[in-house]
């Protein structure tokens, strides 16, 4: 139980300065458009499940409202990528705090919709993208 604290709080830790990273860059701001990387991403998560005609008439509702969602996030909190300055250390914690919540509500709505392997399937995508996330925002 420890070991997940310590786990989730340095996944926190990594996340917060990778967003103050983000909003401190200009440049990245040109370069990367989450919204289209997170619509790619919703594209090859259908793609790689095998989702039944059912499956996708489901999922991809809950996965597009992720994306409006954690779009929302950002602009309730004044959080704009590339443009100074950056969020304060208080506002990320509760950004991130919103982020895990949407993550959490993602993984609930899918676990009925789901067969055991799939759902496997979806978080181990679900993780690859967070860090493909986190490297792009820390390599600027």
């Amino acid at each position: 139980m420890k070991c997940l604290a310590v786990q989730r709080l340095f996944a926190a830790a990594v996340a917060l300065g990778a967003l103050a990273a983000l909003a401190a860059s200009p440049a990245l701001a040109e370069k990367v458009n989450f919204r289209e990387m997170m619509q790619e991403d919703t594209q090859e998560t259908i793609e790689k499940l095998n989702l039944s005609t059912t499956q996708k008439a489901q999922v991809k509702p809950i996965l597009q409202g992720a994306i409006t969602q954690r779009m929302a996030v950002f602009e309730a909190y004044n959080i704009k990528p590339g443009e100074p300055p950056p969020p304060p250390i208080a506002t990320l914690i509760q950004v991130q705090g919103r982020m895990d919540d949407i993550r959490t509500g993602v993984h609930t709505a899918l676990t009925p919709i789901l067969k055991p392997d799939q759902l496997r399937k979806a978080d181990e995508l679900d993780e690859q993208f967070r860090e493909k996330y986190r490297s792009i925002l820390l390599a600027h």
